[in-house]
Parts: structure tokens; sequence; C-alpha cells
């Protein structure tokens, strides 16, 4: 339930859609037997407070989601979650832990060593549908004399 309780509170912090809720509760599923998915829990007589998961790629360890209840942001839970997970990797073996990127503090952590890359994943019909409708919001816009936000 960790892992579970870790990707719901983090979605809620952050806004994110059912849909993609759900897809990464289905991806923690399938990660978990394998022993590629790992959750670290801080617990607070018995109540959970902040959850960090993340995924095995070889022999780099890759940071998931984090989150931290806000009613003990004052006693650095995020820090001290971070720190144990980084000693973890460590001590479990692994040649590199990819923090993933976008945010200044993770170079207080390490050395930036790499590149970012995203990618959506789609069935070919939604993808198309999407492509086209992005397509036809910037002709309209140009034909509107705005330019394109995205």
């Amino acid at each position: 339930g960790a892992a579970e309780w870790t990707t719901r509170n983090w979605a809620r912090v952050w806004s994110v859609s059912p849909a993609e809720v759900l897809d990464r509760l289905l991806v923690n599923k399938a990660l978990e037997g394998p022993s590629r998915l790992h959750t670290h829990l801080l617990s607070d007589g018995g109540e959970p407070i902040a959850g960090a998961t993340g995924t095995v790629d070889g022999t780099t360890f890759v940071a998931g989601v984090l989150y931290r209840d806000p009613g003990h942001e004052s006693r650095n839970v995020g820090t001290a979650l971070i720190d144990h997970v980084f000693r973890w990797a460590a001590q479990a073996g692994f040649s590199s832990f990819d923090l993933g990127g976008g945010h200044d503090y993770k170079g207080r952590w390490a050395p930036e060593a790499g590149e970012r890359w995203s990618f959506k994943v789609c069935a070919s019909p939604l993808c198309w549908a999407r492509r086209g409708l992005l397509s036809l919001t910037s002709s309209l816009r140009s034909v509107l004399g705005r330019r394109p936000t995205h």
C-alpha cells in the first residue's frame, strides 16, 4: 500500500489527472512483482508522513514520485527521505541514482549527468485525434493572429 499511498497523495498535490493516476498505479502494480519498484515510507507513530517511489533500470535507481505531508514540512521530512533513499541505493549496489530533471534542489544532491526526455504513449486513433486537434488549434490561432502557446 505504500506505493499507492505515495502516488495518490503526490497526485493530489500536483493536480494530476485521474487517468494519469490510474496509469501510474497500474504500472506500480506491474513492477512490484519483479522487484523493479521500490517504495520508501517515513512514518510518525505508525502514520505515513512521506513516501518516495522509484524503479530499477539495470544498475540505475530511477526516482519516481515523492510526497511529504505538509503538516511535517518544518521537520524536513522530504530531505530526510531523499537522504535515506540515496543511502539505500548506494548500499543496494546501484551504480547511479537518476533524480530526473526540472528542479534546482536536485543539483545539491548530485551533479547533472544526462538529458531530460519525455514521451506520450497512446493508442493510434487517440494520437491522430490529438495531432489533428493541435493542428486545427494552431491554424485557428494563425488565422486569428495569435501565437501558439504550446
